[in-house]
């Protein structure tokens, strides 16, 4: 996974963010913790990001579009494009990225540049779920059952936000 983010400007202190996580044919996702700075993501043709702030703050710029995110927040965005986080208080946040997945549905492209608040008891179930599958046998971290489960409980996270702000 560290080849999601790549450090744009060195930030003081720590350098560059710390990422853990599983790299899988068909999606990605992990944990990061990044200290204040600004961050270059992947650009993957055909592909959905989704990012769940844990604690921290900032805004992902994404074209025309700026996304602010902070503490709670899912963001949805484009993963075809290039983009650019800014993080402006040290930030722990876990990432995915889909490709041929449910989540590409011309629903949840709809939701791409939104921001949803959800209470920990709705995105709780999204970190266990990525901490188990982080270290787990690759076996079943790569598996088709794995990605499914994630994209179910990302979907659920959506369907269930308390609120949905169009940046």
């Amino acid at each position: 996974m560290t080849e999601q983010f790549t450090v744009h400007r060195e930030p003081a202190g720590p350098t560059g963010s710390s990422p853990e996580g599983v790299c899988a044919p068909d999606y990605q996702f992990g944990r990061v913790l990044s200290p204040v700075g600004t961050y270059d993501g992947d650009v993957v043709p055909d592909s959905i990001c989704a990012m769940l702030v844990v604690e921290g703050s900032g805004v992902v710029h994404q074209g025309n579009v700026t996304t602010g995110f902070s503490t709670g927040r899912l963001l949805v965005l484009d993963g075809a494009l290039p983009m650019t986080v800014e993080v402006t208080r040290p930030t722990a946040h876990y990432a995915w990225r889909f490709r041929s997945s449910m989540l590409t549905t011309p629903e949840m492209w709809a939701a791409v540049g939104s921001s949803v608040t959800a209470a920990p008891s709705v995105w709780g179930p999204a970190r266990v779920l990525a901490n188990a599958l982080i270290g787990a046998d690759p076996a079943v971290s790569h598996s088709a059952d794995a990605l499914r489960a994630s994209e179910l409980v990302l979907a659920s996270i959506l369907s269930t936000a308390v609120s949905v702000r169009r940046a």
